[in-house]
């Protein structure tokens, strides 16, 4: 028996063909590693030479109140982004796709990124948080930069060389424009969960 890791505990995986399991594996778990990997962790956590800050109730407001609008603010550039790709697409955007990313043609990013202007203005008020927090001018140009970032990762810079109008190919236009809107979604539901 090793010491660290407990003693195996061995079990028989048996064959189902209706779930399509495999059969003739053994199966051997260290139930003692498991216990002892999670007191480690919890003895490193209480004795660290850095005590934990706790935000006041005001900066825990100000930093949750930063990260929303943040949010807000990359879920709008995100639909500004499957836009610009549609828009390329069905050959209604005028300027190239690249361009338009950061034209902000309905000021609704404008709009956005005001928005955390102000409340940055009414919910941090008082001592900034010693953490969490970084002002409204690198929330908002962080969540820009990183949306803009999500589009050229996926097809490169500049995008227009990889998108396609519908003229030469209207199925990849259309699928081009139902890929933006599928990850843009992920995007705005992970920045929720981020947020809540």
């Amino acid at each position: 028996m090793d010491p660290v890791m407990g003693t195996p505990q061995v079990e028989d995986a048996h064959h189902n063909k209706e779930e399509g399991r495999m059969s003739g594996i053994r199966v051997c778990t260290f139930t003692r590693f498991a216990g002892t990997a999670a007191l480690a962790t919890v003895l490193l956590i209480l004795c660290s030479p850095y005590p934990a800050r706790s935000l006041t109730s005001s900066q825990d407001l100000c930093v949750n109140t930063m990260n929303k609008s943040g949010s807000k603010v990359a879920k709008t550039q995100g639909k500004e982004n499957s836009s610009c790709v549609k828009d390329f697409g069905s050959g209604k955007l005028t300027g190239t796709a690249q361009d338009c990313l950061t034209a902000d043609r309905k000021n609704k990013i404008s709009k956005a990124t005001g928005k955390t202007v102000t409340l940055e203005s009414k919910k941090c008020t008082g001592s900034p948080p010693a953490y969490g927090y970084t002002g409204s001018a690198t929330t908002n140009q962080s969540a820009i930069d990183q949306e803009v970032a999500l589009t050229t990762d996926v097809f490169g810079t500049p995008i227009d060389n990889a998108l396609v109008s519908s003229s030469t190919d209207k199925a990849m236009a259309t699928c081009q424009a139902v890929v933006v809107k599928a990850y843009e979604k992920y995007g705005s539901i992970y920045f929720q969960d981020f947020t809540i």
